[in-house]
This record gives structure tokens, sequence and C-alpha cells, in this order.
């Protein structure tokens, strides 16, 4: 067996600020961002939508396949569990996730919890990749269609180019406010996604979701 090494420097991720400049760290890479960039990347973030879907909270110990179910069935005459539903695309076993949660009314729903810039960019990528093939190959449509017949065949729902209106990043986070506070680098993947997607006619937004505190057994009577 061969075993891989690796620096422990090589694991740091992060990101600060010193005096007045803003200093990002990935994969023990260190990096000094211009302050007009940051300015800019900062500013279109705040300008993105917040998502008006209303996401319930996040249990403590939840697990995101059990949200995503219950998110599902708060409206199952217009909510797909598409979670885990892989569709077999591009030959071998490359499979691709159409979304978490897909509602009828063309909102493909992306849920992950905030672990890191890494995980946040792949789930960034995965909503421009999904929606990008939804617009561009019949195949995959197909494909995707024969997957929400499996999941629900009793909806009555065709997929097809024009199905996807908006993408929706829901963020399970600590944070109290509607739009979750990300790390930097996650926020220029989430510009280049936003670019991509209104370039193809999509909208994006974005909600935190809260998570909810774990109870103190101490203070329970």
């Amino acid at each position: 067996t061969v075993r891989k090494r690796w620096r422990a420097s090589q694991c740091l991720y992060g990101e600060f600020q010193l005096n007045g400049k803003q200093y990002c760290v990935n994969n023990g890479k260190w990096y000094v961002v211009d302050q007009n960039y940051v300015a800019a990347i900062n500013d279109s973030y705040e300008r993105v939508p917040i998502s008006s879907l209303n996401f319930h909270t996040f249990s403590a110990g939840q697990r995101e396949a059990d949200y995503n179910k219950l998110l599902a069935e708060q409206d199952q005459s217009s909510r797909i569990l598409m979670d885990a539903k892989n569709i077999p695309y591009g030959g071998g076993r490359s499979k691709i996730e159409l979304c978490d949660v897909l509602l009828t009314d063309g909102s493909f729903v992306h849920v992950k919890v905030y672990s890191g810039s890494s995980a946040l960019s792949h789930l960034f990528n995965q909503g421009y990749v999904s929606s990008q093939l939804v617009r561009s190959d019949p195949i995959f449509v197909k494909k995707a269609q024969e997957k929400i017949e499996e999941v629900n065949p009793g909806l009555d729902f065709t997929l097809s180019r024009e199905s996807v209106k908006e993408v929706v990043f829901g963020i399970v986070s600590n944070d109290d406010r509607e739009k979750p506070a990300l790390p930097f680098f996650s926020k220029i993947t989430l510009e280049e996604t936003r670019k991509r997607l209104e370039s193809m006619g999509i909208r994006m937004s974005i909600r935190a979701i809260k998570r909810e505190s774990p109870s103190n057994p101490e203070s329970a009577d």
C-alpha cells in the first residue's frame, strides 16, 4: 500500500486582516489580496438576493439527508427530494446530483452544512454544473426526468431546458443573519457562479439556515 504524506502546513485554511490588508491561506499557500478586489467581491456578495424560500431550523445533531427530506416533505405537491438521487452521466462511474430539493416552480435548491471554503466552493460549482447540463444537454434532461419519475411517480412534472429558473443555496450555520458569513475564497467562487448562471438567464439566491444550538442537559429540570 502506497502511503501519501503531506506537511501539516498544507492543512491550513483561513483568512484574516492585518494592518489593513487581507490575507488568505489555502492548502498551506499564503496570499495577500488587493484591497480593491476585496471591496469589489464583498460589494458583489452584499447584492446577492436572499432567497424567499422558508427554510426551517436545522436541528442539533441532524444530518443533511434528514433535513433535505423534511424540507421536501413540507409540500409534496411541489417539492421533489433529489438529494443523493445521482444521475449517471459522462460514462464510467460518473454521476451528477441534480440538486437536493427540486421545486416545480423552477427552483433548484442546494443545501450544505458550513464546513469551510472547499465544501462551499464544491456546492456552488455543483449548482452551476447541474443547471448548465439541464440547459444544454437533452440526454442529461432525459436521464434526470427518469430519476424524477422514479423518486416521485405520482407528480405531474416534466423537466425541460427552461425548467431551471433559480438556483438557491441554503447554508447551514450558526449565523443569526439571513445571509451567511462566507469565507473570502467562497465569495469569489460564488461570484463566478452567479456570472455563469446569469449568462444563461438563471437567477441565483442564498440564505443562511439557522442551526439549533444543542440543549444543555445541566439546565434541564
